[in-house]
């Protein structure tokens, strides 16, 4: 998320101005529209420090992903309606990256953009399939159906992920133990046995090897 300052003018006429947060500038225009707001300066604010909570509060985990989409897909089979299942899931999700991501889309469809649409505007999360997936469901009347393969694909993928992540465990601790011991074989050892022979060879000159 990033911080834009504005200046707009009210339904009085004034001239007022101030910060908001939002995902992207087309984003930050159609929220202050929908606050009765016409947008005359809309533009990224320039922070001077460099701030490690926005550096990785972009990102969402795979696992977050799993159970946002689980727990969409059965509200949506309980007939819950798709923006107050959004804002439930919005609320109870730990990841604080999603939750902003999920306050966005939930403004866009308030404001009459459909939910494939409102996930495209987030790219950086929802792959293409998973766009593509959606606005066919949406279509269909199935999406509560799509939502549960979708649900189910993240698990597949997040358990190949996790063996994978196993598999290169092993070897990964093997290249690091072998590479401190060849350090160490090298700057310690290897010297003393070299004084070893010298020692022994009462001052000849070695071989370089």
């Amino acid at each position: 998320m990033a911080h834009f300052s504005y200046k707009a003018i009210n339904n009085s006429g004034k001239t007022v101005s101030g910060t908001i947060e939002s995902a992207t500038i087309e984003s930050a225009n159609e929220y202050l529209s929908r606050q009765g707001l016409t947008p005359i300066i809309v533009q990224a604010k320039s922070g001077g420090g460099f701030d490690l909570n926005n550096l990785f509060a972009a990102k969402v985990k795979l696992k977050d992903m799993v159970i946002f989409t689980r727990q969409l897909a059965t509200m949506i089979n309980a007939g819950v309606p798709l923006v107050r299942s959004l804002s439930t899931l919005q609320a109870q999700t730990e990841s604080k990256a999603l939750r902003m991501h999920l306050l966005e889309i939930s403004k866009d469809i308030e404001g009459g953009a459909s939910f494939a649409d409102s996930l495209e505007k987030h790219s950086e999360v929802f792959s293409p399939i998973y766009i593509n997936m959606v606005r066919a469901g949406e279509a269909g009347g199935i999406l509560d159906e799509i939502l549960k393969k979708l649900a189910l694909q993240q698990e597949k993928d997040a358990k190949i992920k996790q063996k994978f992540k196993s598999a290169m465990t092993y070897p990964t601790i093997l290249l690091s133990i072998t590479g401190i011991v060849f350090i160490g074989l090298m700057t310690v050892v290897m010297p003393k046995i070299g004084s070893i022979v010298k020692d022994l060879s009462n001052g000849a000159p070695l071989p370089p090897i």
